[in-house]
């Protein structure tokens, strides 16, 4: 019996390329992911960057905001002190001149009094003069 011996072809390694990747592949491919990677990252910097550019904007345009609103409440109390200065000068001084006019009421009032009562004694005796 002559049996044939079939040699098959070594698949390993003929066919080794197609079923590993080289490393040389393997390392383009990840160098490739990051930059990938890295310019996502660089984008997503640049992003936050920018959000935090405008965020710092805003905080200076809401601090700029509560200088003038607190510079604007200064002002405001200084002028409601004013007031009450004023308003307690006028008080003060009408104070004064309702003190100043109880005083000349009752100067009256006694003048009034002594009038009164000479206009009696002068009836008084004009009417003891007609008696006579």
């Amino acid at each position: 019996m002559n049996t044939v011996k079939y040699v098959m072809p070594n698949v390993s390694q003929s066919n080794a390329s197609f079923a590993q990747p080289s490393p040389l592949h393997t390392l383009e491919k990840d160098q490739a992911t990051m930059r990938n990677d890295l310019s996502q990252a660089d984008a997503s910097l640049a992003q936050k960057d920018s959000e935090k550019a405008q965020l710092v904007q805003e905080l200076n345009q809401a601090r700029q905001t509560e200088a003038a609103l607190t510079q604007k409440v200064r002002e405001l109390e200084q002028h409601v002190d004013r007031l009450k200065y004023e308003c307690q000068r006028h008080i003060n001084h009408y104070k004064q001149k309702y003190t100043e006019y109880k005083a000349k009421m009752k100067k009256a009032n006694q003048n009034i009094a002594i009038l009164m009562a000479r206009i009696a004694r002068f009836d008084l005796q004009m009417a003891a003069e007609k008696e006579d």
